[in-house]
């Protein structure tokens, strides 16, 4: 009796031993997880082309157009600029600073923002850099084409408000000097902000700390005598403009992505713990089979 209890406990021993090692044998199930492809600078480029410049943006490009137009026509625009440099409230190194600062802050932090949101692996980093980076660069090539086309003049204690459309030959002697309207530093200020404010709505923060700066910047072109103040107006309508739609429809490609994505697993592995008992038959005789997998 007790010679078949021991051959019987042997035997399922064994059996669980074989079961085991048959089972550590196979490879892990595991749970692949496949990233949404990420938004690159050069994404929705045509659909962000078209809403900057068409459908309810039309209205704020033109009110830019217009608020120019009432500034240049009525004294506005002369005695601000005749206000700033006879008083000089801020002082010439504050318009300094803030010239240098606009120079190319906002570019360097929207590929800042997309080059460590990659490096990181921080896809929203990256993509609120792309849609900066394209914000920024869209509004560069608008705002310098105006600037061609118009041909206005810097400000200055003589030159006149209404200066705009000169001849070819005046273009190309003050061609340096041509280039006024309207204000690219403060226009790619506000185009920067605005684009990470659409794309990240719950930071409450970055319209509060973003705005504000950049509109420090559109004082500085004026306090400088750099700009017009309509020009500054206008580049701060404008970025504005392109940045918001620029950011908010890469804030909603970036969800629409993020949703098809399948949901993480806690646990990336599946779990083959189990324990089952089971009869069976061996040399005739009745078996009870225990296997334990882990």
């Amino acid at each position: 009796m007790h010679s078949k209890l021991f051959l019987i406990i042997a035997f399922l021993t064994t059996q669980g031993l074989i079961a085991a090692e048959k089972d550590q044998s196979k490879p892990p199930l595991e749970v692949t997880l496949e990233k949404p492809a990420s938004l690159q600078p050069w994404s929705l480029l045509g659909k962000n082309l078209s809403d900057s410049f068409w459908g309810k943006t039309t209205f704020f490009h033109l009110g830019a157009f217009a608020t120019t137009f009432v500034m240049v026509k009525t004294p506005a625009d002369r005695k601000i600029q005749d206000y700033f440099i006879e008083k000089n409230p801020l002082g010439q190194p504050f318009a300094f600073a803030m010239l240098r600062t606009g120079d190319a802050s906002a570019i360097i932090l929207a590929l800042g923002f997309w080059g460590i949101g990659h490096w990181q692996d921080i896809p929203t980093l990256a993509a609120a850099g792309a849609a900066a980076t394209q914000a920024v660069a869209i509004n560069a090539a608008y705002v310098q084409t105006l600037k061609y086309i118009t041909g206005r003049t810097r400000p200055g204690e003589t030159n006149s408000a209404d200066d705009f459309f000169p001849a070819w030959q005046e273009r190309v002697d003050n061609f340096k000097f041509r280039q006024s309207y309207p204000s690219g530093h403060t226009s790619s200020a506000f185009s920067f902000v605005a684009s990470q404010h659409a794309f990240f709505p719950e930071k409450k923060w970055i319209p509060f700390i973003g705005y504000p700066i950049a509109t420090l910047i559109g004082i500085g072109m004026i306090e400088g005598d750099y700009h017009w103040a309509s020009e500054v107006i206008a580049g701060a309508i404008i970025g504005t403009t392109i940045g918001y739609t620029v950011g908010g429809n890469f804030r909603e490609e970036y969800n629409r992505r993020k949703a098809s994505m399948p949901e993480p697993e806690s646990n990336k592995k599946q779990a083959l713990t189990q324990f089952t008992i089971a009869p069976g038959v061996a040399n005739g005789r009745y078996t009870l089979n225990a296997t334990w997998y882990w």
